[in-house]
Parts: structure tokens; sequence; C-alpha cells
């Protein structure tokens, strides 16, 4: 992680910005412009969990630097870049977890709890409402072991 932080305010040739902010009324982040991350989010990651803070934080990170430097002329650079930060996301996890996460798979929301699933681990996030006013604010991440294939 420290790396790739490095490579992101290191490259001169890359522009990255990303506002950040308390309360701003997405989901931890948005890439549309301007590119935000909700930090009040970000510590309720950080509070209960910090594999998931930090893998979050990593997507962010690559997302941004790889829209900006190798897709900045695609007319959708968010779809290649999105690759690119899952990959990175599942490295980082598995630098918490020491199993191969691989890539985060699709994430599912059911009502409050929105679940970012890896191999070994799930993430329910969970917010103070399903929709309209809360629906993007943090209440808290629980962390779940998931079960091997052929294990009751």
């Amino acid at each position: 992680m420290a790396k790739k932080l490095a490579e992101v305010t290191g490259d001169q040739n890359v522009n990255v910005r990303i506002n950040v902010g308390t309360h701003q009324g997405v989901y931890f982040d948005d890439f549309i412009l301007p590119r935000k991350i909700d930090i009040a989010d970000y510590k309720v990651f950080k509070r209960d969990s910090t594999a998931f803070a930090a893998a979050s934080l990593g997507h962010v990170l690559e997302e941004y630097y790889q829209a900006d430097k190798q897709y900045s002329t695609l007319p959708d650079p968010y779809s290649s870049a999105h690759k690119d930060a899952l990959a990175f996301e599942g490295k980082v996890m598995s630098d918490y977890t020491g199993h191969d996460e691989g890539v985060s798979k699709p994430v599912t929301k059911s009502g409050t709890v929105t679940s970012f699933v890896y191999n070994t681990v799930t993430y329910d996030v969970i917010t103070k409402s399903a929709t309209g006013e809360g629906a993007n604010t943090m209440v808290r991440v629980v962390e779940r072991q998931n079960k091997k294939q052929g294990t009751p």
C-alpha cells in the first residue's frame, strides 16, 4: 500500500485529484468528477476493520491513478480503471489475510447491508438507512469468515 501511495504521489506525469470531505453524500467514494472520498466512511471502515479500510483506500488510489495515467483518452476510463482497482484491492486484502483473496466478487446489497466478498472473508457494511437520507452514512463494518466449499 505504501508503495502504491508513493507511486501515485510521485508520478509527475499524472495529476490525480481526490476531494476529501466529511458526509459528502457518497458511498465511501465517487469516481465521477469531482472525485470524492468521504473520510467519515473511511473512519468507520478503519475503526471496524483495518484490512477493509486499507483495501478500500487502495482500490480508490489505483482506480483514480490508472484512470488518469492509462485510460484518460477512453470515452469511459472508469470501466478499465475499475478492473485494475479490483485487482489491487484483492492484493491489499491478501496482505492482511495471508490468503489469495483474488478480485472482490460483485457487491451485493440487501436493505441497509452491502456485502463485499473476497475468497476467505466477507465484509458487511451497514448504513443508517436503505434509501433516502442516511443511505450513504456508514454505521459499522462486520467481518465474516467465508465457509470453505464442502464445509457445512
